[in-house]
């Protein structure tokens, strides 16, 4: 989580703000000093997916919300997502309410309607700073890319059974990521063994490599069944590079803010004709997206007013049961 660009650029902008940020560790969270606990993907905290480790984060868990309730103090929660990214017990999941029933802010990365109580809206930044010291490739003609872990919401498997029934030898596929699970990686190198045109590359890929592969290909589809926001979205624009997407709330905003033709959204389930017809659109793209409202240094100012908002309020640290 550390290695997340998203976690360390926030970071950075608010040290410009003079918000001393404490990484996450155990150690801090149960007995180090801080005034907020910011929270980005909850279920990390309240469970573990090993088996052997989840009795020990269960344990961590209770100790860390009692801490927080003797303590009053505040939480503040980035919904990334609307459920958690794995399975998790039952047990976690009342763990994850009591978490849930103590936050004193929630921050939306994309506007909501109507957008909840105790919440606020601050875009997610883009990443035109983080990858500015490695050089982007010349996009090549005809190369789908997939990129990002790789979990079931996430229907890589349905853009490999899609890709295949193109039959156009010019055309290739490229898939980088981690699965989740071995039955997905098993699912996907099947599905591709026998089609030369598509290319995996299971694993965690290092920032030289996300950069080769997004600036190298013509067109980035991310076929997720479900998204509320989208961190890969934003890598791919941020690289000057087109992206086919499921329409929602969300991307449709995005396709309105950052110029036609460099967001194309599909509705159901992800067909053959949209692939190519959008393929074809991105070829003739020129220019770049406008990502103007991604500003970090603003969205940095944002946190640290949210922040102060939520420490100076007499109810921050109730809300326990």
């Amino acid at each position: 989580m550390h290695r997340n660009p998203y976690l360390q650029l926030l970071a950075r902008g608010l040290s410009d703000f003079r918000v001393s940020v404490r990484p996450w560790s155990w150690r801090i969270a149960l007995f180090g000093r801080y005034d907020i606990l910011h929270l980005h993907w909850p279920e990390y905290v309240i469970t573990h997916q090993r088996r052997s480790l989840a009795i020990v984060y269960g344990a961590f868990s209770h100790l860390l919300l009692l801490r927080l309730f003797l303590t009053r103090t505040p939480i503040v929660l980035t919904v990334h997502n609307n459920d958690p990214h794995f399975k998790i017990s039952a047990a976690a999941e009342r763990r994850l309410r009591s978490m849930h029933r103590r936050i004193a802010l929630r921050i939306y990365l994309s506007n909501q309607d109507p957008l909840p109580e105790k919440s606020l809206v601050i875009l997610h930044g883009d990443y035109a700073g983080w990858y500015r010291n490695h050089p982007l490739a010349a996009p090549r003609s005809g190369r789908i890319l997939y990129f990002g872990l790789i979990r079931p919401y996430k229907n890589v498997d349905g853009l490999v059974r899609v890709f295949r029934q193109i039959n156009d030898p010019a055309l290739t596929l490229h898939i980088v990521g981690e699965p989740a699970t071995e039955s997905l990686r098993s699912m996907i190198a099947d599905l591709s063994r026998d089609d030369p045109r598509i290319c995996t590359a299971f694993g965690f890929a290092t920032d030289e490599e996300l950069v080769d592969e997004i600036s190298a290909a013509s067109l980035v589809v991310l076929p997720y069944t479900e998204l509320l926001n989208s961190g890969a979205a934003l890598l791919a624009l941020s690289m000057g590079r087109p992206i086919l997407v499921p329409f929602t709330a969300t991307t449709e905003e995005l396709s309105s803010e950052v110029g036609a033709g460099w967001v194309t959204t599909f509705r159901g389930r992800l067909t053959a004709e949209t692939l190519t017809a959008t393929l074809g659109s991105a070829s003739i793209l020129s220019g770049e997206p406008d990502l103007s409202r991604r500003d970090w240094a603003r969205g940095a100012r944002l946190h640290r007013d949210a922040y102060d908002q939520v420490y100076r309020s007499p109810a921050a640290g109730s809300g326990f049961r």
